[in-house]
């Protein structure tokens, strides 16, 4: 009878070793999983980290960009009117001068 409870108590701590085993097993997977998803955020993070500051240069050498073309389109403009005079001013001249004729 002692033997019979000795074997029943022998079965029942093998039973919960291997369930502690088992356990133990699946939290170091857990951890393990846990360690590289950190890492994988934190590569994560700094890549997102570089690419919005690469998006803040972009978007501000793009600014820069529009402004200077919006400078450049207005001093065409300017250029333009002034030829637009000088050929006004040439034209008045030519017709008086063959007017004087």
């Amino acid at each position: 009878s002692m033997e019979s409870k000795i074997d029943l108590l022998r079965s029942e701590l093998d039973r919960r070793e291997s369930a502690i085993k088992d356990l133990s097993e699946r939290m170091d997977a857990f951890r393990k999983d846990a360690e590289d998803s950190s890492r994988r955020t934190a590569a994560d993070a700094a890549e997102l980290s570089a690419k919005t500051e690469r998006i803040a240069f972009l978007d501000e050498k793009m600014s820069a960009a529009r402004r200077e073309l919006e400078d450049l389109r207005s001093a065409w403009k300017r250029e333009q009117a002034e030829w637009r005079e000088l050929w006004d001013r040439s034209r008045e001249m030519w017709d008086k001068k063959k007017a004087e004729e």
